[in-house]
C-alpha cells in the first residue's frame, strides 16, 4: 500500500513538472494579422516555411523560410531573390516569441540590418481557425 502511494505521488511530481516546462512556440499553426491591419501579417503552415502579406500586396504574398532556433525564437529569409537580384543576399529577420495564449501572438524582431534600431514588437492575431 505504501509503495502505491509513493508511486501515485512521483508520478503526479513528475507531471505536474511537465506543466512547468517551457511551452514549444516552433509548433504554431495558423494565419496571424497584425493589430490595426486588414491584412498584413504572418501564416506559419509548415515548419520550413512562412507566408508574409504586407498590407498594400496582400494579394501577392512574400514565401519565406523559417529555422527555427529552439522553441520560441527563430530566423527568417527570402526564399526567392529579390525583384531577381541574384547577386544580393537574402533579406533576414529575427524573431522572438514573447507571448502565445493561441489567439494573440507578440513577436518580438531584433533589428539585423545597419544602423541603430531599437527591438520592436509586432502584436497579432489569430484569423480563421
Amino acid at each position: 500500500m505504501k509503495l502505491t502511494i509513493l508511486m501515485a505521488l512521483s508520478l503526479a511530481a513528475f507531471n505536474g513538472s511537465d506543466r512547468n516546462a517551457a511551452p514549444d512556440f516552433s509548433k504554431i499553426k495558423g494565419r496571424f494579422v497584425l493589430n490595426e491591419a486588414s491584412c498584413a501579417g504572418f501564416e506559419f503552415f509548415s515548419d520550413k516555411e512562412v507566408i508574409w502579406r504586407n498590407e498594400i500586396t496582400c494579394q501577392d504574398p512574400d514565401t519565406l523560410l523559417i529555422h527555427w532556433l529552439d522553441d520560441k525564437s527563430f530566423l527568417m529569409k527570402d526564399k526567392q531573390p529579390l525583384n531577381g537580384a541574384k547577386n544580393c543576399p537574402p533579406r533576414n529577420w529575427y524573431y522572438v516569441v514573447t507571448q502565445f495564449d493561441g489567439k494573440n501572438l507578440v513577436l518580438q524582431e531584433l533589428w539585423t540590418g545597419w544602423g541603430e534600431y531599437r527591438k520592436e514588437n509586432l502584436k497579432l492575431t489569430r484569423k480563421g481557425k
